[in-house]
């Protein structure tokens, strides 16, 4: 009984098209998920492609690919995103969709590199913070 209501509460918290067992089950058992961090995310998901068109949208462009992706829950989703627009131009995004559904995008910069590797750019950053 505990167990439902704990997994119908961490339901509502949760991204559209999660569900609470999914999310609770897979954070907790696979050491490549972070609880309460970005994990990978899949490039062709829904939510992932209407994440890096609005990014793409906010710098007047329209998406071409999506090259790499992570996804953080947290109160709605956060996005982390490298994509291109059609135009070529290639960016790194995060982006964020609340509990309403409304999009916004926290950050974006133009990399100049339509294969750049979030996961690698943390990585750099953190490292160099180690210095």
């Amino acid at each position: 009984m505990i167990l439902a209501s704990l997994m119908l509460l961490a339901s509502a918290s949760l991204p559209a098209g999660l569900s609470a067992s999914c999310a609770t089950g897979s954070a907790l058992t696979q050491s490549s998920r972070v609880l309460g961090g970005y994990n990978a995310a899949d490039v062709d998901d829904a939510q992932v492609q209407a994440a890096a068109a609005f990014a793409a949208e906010s710098v007047g462009g329209e998406l071409g690919e999506v090259t790499s992706a992570q996804v953080q829950s947290a109160a709605g989703a956060n996005y982390k995103i490298s994509f291109t627009t059609s135009d070529g131009r290639a960016y790194a995004a995060v982006v964020r969709r609340d509990l309403r559904g409304v999009w916004s995008v926290t950050s974006i910069e133009e990399t100049g590199d339509h294969h750049t590797d979030i996961a690698q750019e943390q990585a750099d950053r953190d490292e160099d913070n180690d210095d």
